[in-house]
């Protein structure tokens, strides 16, 4: 199928498209993706924008993943980010750490997956097992802390089609999983995600993409129990030191985003890509917009051990 064909070859971006589709045995792709996330402020418990905590982050991340069968994928990636916290005066809400208006930048969480295509026909089915490992005690306090350090196991599953409308070549993959994450301060923060991408072929070497993905949180604790009754900034008297420093790792995070995007092949078994996503509603959550850029490369499993050319 040669729709579906395409959709491995563009696929190469980690986590931007296609996931239901696995390259032929031996194929490796490598990618570089550039992304910038701007946080305005935060969505309240009552999804009421709140302009307090904004802020900034830009990554760099390098992803790898390999095809040891034409059903199995392994892949491995891990981003460098920088966060400054935004619009307060510094430190944000009082509390001391990294909030002094800086970029702080380090190496993130090691990111280790396997996928699995269980049925490949008309409708292709994916089910994947992914782990998240922090990489080393970088702080998690404030705003601008790079990610919450704590450990996730991940199970998931795509499921995909392609269709020909008059001639045109769509493609639909929706996914939803399920994570297993570490409980800090006796509180869990196991959460659900779904996602869908739909397609569209403008050409053989074009790829035009709409984006929505939902988050839904089983645990943490909402912005009404962090800040008094009167609402951000002030704080909850009753909430405990230990939370109060660490609500930021620690919130009920819900939300809903959606984003277009775009995978143009530049040459053989190379890409470029480019999503833009925006935060349009949530829960305990930030809003802002998002956009990540980036470059992939594939290796065909006989040019393994030398460098073709592009």
């Amino acid at each position: 199928m040669k729709v579906a064909a395409a959709i491995v070859a563009l696929s190469i971006a980690p986590s931007l498209l296609g996931q239901a589709w696995i390259a032929p045995r031996g194929e490796t792709s490598v990618s570089l993706t550039f992304q910038r996330t701007e946080f305005q402020g935060h969505f309240y418990f009552d999804s009421s924008k709140v302009p307090h905590g904004g802020s900034h982050s830009r990554s760099l991340a390098l992803g790898i993943e390999h095809s040891l069968t034409d059903r199995l994928a392994i892949s491995a990636s891990i981003p460098f980010v920088g966060s400054e916290n935004g619009i307060e005066p510094q430190p944000v809400l009082g509390r001391s750490g990294i909030d002094d208006g800086n970029y702080h930048s380090t190496w993130q969480d090691f990111r280790f997956g396997a996928r699995y295509n269980l049925f490949n026909g008309p409708v292709v089915v994916t089910p994947s097992l992914s782990l998240r490992i922090p990489s080393h005690r970088y702080p998690t306090i404030g705003e601008a802390a790079v990610g919450p350090r704590l450990r996730e196991t991940t199970l998931g599953a795509d499921v995909g089609k392609v269709f020909s409308p008059a001639g045109l070549d769509f493609y639909a993959d929706g996914a939803v999983s399920y994570s297993w994450v570490q409980k800090f301060a006796g509180i869990g923060m196991n959460r659900s995600n779904e996602d869908l991408d739909v397609g569209y072929f403008a050409s053989p070497k074009l790829n035009l993409r709409a984006v929505l993905s939902w988050q839904q949180s089983y645990g943490g604790i909402t912005a009404d129990r962090i800040f008094s009754p009167a609402g951000p900034p002030v704080r909850n008297p009753n909430i405990s030191d230990v939370l109060w420093v660490n609500h930021d790792r620690l919130l009920r995070d819900d939300y809903f985003r959606a984003g277009l995007g775009a995978t143009m092949s530049i040459a053989d078994r190379a890409a470029v890509y480019a999503t833009a996503m925006k935060m349009v509603s949530g829960t305990n959550s930030h809003y802002g917009y998002l956009y990540a850029i980036g470059v992939s490369r594939t290796f065909n499993g006989a040019h393994v051990g030398r460098a073709p050319s592009l």
